[in-house]
């Protein structure tokens, strides 16, 4: 850079620093700008999934879903834990299990095996109808008429309700237990 501002080299170059230092400057402001910019896009950013046999957008966002994905997880899960025989359950309930959370995945696995083992040996089919689906936060209550058979014979039909209580972290559905509703 050739500054012929002042008669001394030594006032040349400090105002040459000076204009290097602006430059750094505005570099860094442009750098620290960028960055702010981009966390704030990566913290609103969206996925939007739209499945084969839906016709609505499912959105889940880091905090949260919308009310469209919540009905297609409780369907999903309610389709796995409700819908079983005797030969099929164990493979459900392992899909099932892969859908809870860390902390809640020994309980389930447990609980899920020896419902599995007591189905294979009584031979037990289930069917479950969903009717209604209601939300609350972190709360998914599922209402719906479960039969079951032994063999061919109808041993039960009742209406039925199930919580599921979930949660969304980083934009994973993740389940944390299934209870029936006391009636």
């Amino acid at each position: 850079m050739k500054l012929e501002t002042f008669l001394q080299d030594s006032s040349n170059k400090v105002a040459e620093n000076r204009i290097l230092k602006l430059a750094v400057l505005v570099i860094g402001g442009a750098v620290l700008f960028n960055t702010v910019l981009l966390s704030r896009a990566m913290n609103t950013a969206r996925t939007i999934i739209i499945p084969p046999a839906l016709n609505s957008r499912l959105e889940v966002t880091q905090e949260g879903a919308s009310e469209e994905s919540l009905r297609a997880y409780a369907r999903y899960v309610m389709s796995l834990a409700g819908n079983y025989t005797q030969t099929s359950a164990r493979g459900q309930f392992e899909e099932l299990i892969g859908l809870y959370a860390p902390e809640s995945y020994p309980e389930a696995k447990k609980s899920f095996y020896e419902l599995a083992d007591r189905i294979e040996i009584a031979h037990i089919t289930s069917a479950f109808y969903i009717q209604q689906i209601f939300f609350t936060p972190s709360l998914i209550e599922v209402r719906g008429v479960r039969k079951q058979f032994v063999e061919v014979t109808r041993v039960d039909e009742a209406v039925k309700s199930y919580f599921l209580k979930y949660r969304i972290i980083d934009g994973r559905f993740s389940l944390l237990n299934i209870t029936e509703k006391q009636e």
